[in-house]
């Protein structure tokens, strides 16, 4: 294969893998809307300032690395999850599959840090 051929194939490949996520994400939603609508799960939202707050003051912030840090990145993913489902949906996820619970958390976070404003009651 010439440079030229794989650096299309390799763009080709980055585009199916995008396309992929895209659709994984798109169903996602579209069960998290069905299970939100059914009452299983609450709607997930952003974490309010004294939320995000008490998250960074427990360490809990997975993007945010303390000096000395020595967990891996996935062990601080988790605790930033188990933080959230423990603090902000408390009892509320219990009943479910945890990467169900996960995915509420990951949105939660993202929700927090993305550019779209919300308002909250």
């Amino acid at each position: 294969m010439t440079e030229q051929e794989i650096k299309e194939l390799e763009l080709k490949e980055a585009k199916e893998r995008e396309e992929k996520r895209a659709a994984q994400e798109a169903t996602n939603r579209e069960i998290l809307l069905e299970l939100v609508a059914a009452g299983t799960i609450p709607t997930p939202r952003a974490l309010t300032r004294p939320e995000r707050k008490a998250m960074d003051l427990a360490g809990c912030n997975f993007s945010k690395l303390k000096t000395g840090e020595t967990r891996s990145f996935s062990e601080r993913i988790e605790e930033t999850y188990d933080w959230i489902i423990d603090n902000v949906y408390p009892g509320q996820l219990d009943n479910i599959g945890n990467n169900v619970a996960n995915y509420i958390a990951l949105r939660t976070y993202n929700m927090t840090y993305n550019d779209d404003l919300s308002i909250k009651n």
